[in-house]
């Protein structure tokens, strides 16, 4: 059986998608860290990881960084909310800096510790290089 259409049905369809917009504004960041194959490190931010994980994977896709396209991807080693997008964006940048060592402590360790103003990143006594 088909659905009728009505103007009160099209509103409610309007209202559904305008919530669905104010969530996706609302929604929570993550930072990730994918493994590849060749065992590199990529670090990336999203609201979805899986989604973002199978962008990279396919072959060819435009969505897909540039460096997973040179480099596999093999795994998703890391991942962590962190909030809202400036906030992600902050912390990707500071985990960026960290050293390999200090990358693969926070991944064994499976959880990063932050400043949720700055971004800071604190990396626990016995895992600096």
């Amino acid at each position: 059986m088909k659905k009728l259409l009505t103007k009160n049905s099209v509103a409610l369809s309007a209202d559904t998608e305008k919530s669905a917009a104010s969530e996706k504004r609302q929604s929570v960041w993550y930072l990730y860290i994918i493994r590849t194959v060749d065992n590199h490190l990529y670090t990336g931010i999203s609201t979805d990881v899986k989604r973002r994980f199978i962008e990279h994977c396919k072959s060819g896709s435009k969505s897909a960084a540039k460096y997973l396209k040179a480099h596999e991807p093999e795994s998703i080693a890391f991942y962590q909310a962190v909030g809202n997008r400036s906030l992600a964006q902050k912390v990707e940048y500071r985990f960026k800096q960290l050293s390999r060592h200090q990358k693969d402590a926070v991944i064994r360790q499976n959880s990063l510790i932050f400043d949720s103003r700055s971004g800071a990143i604190t990396i626990p006594t016995g895992s600096q290089s």
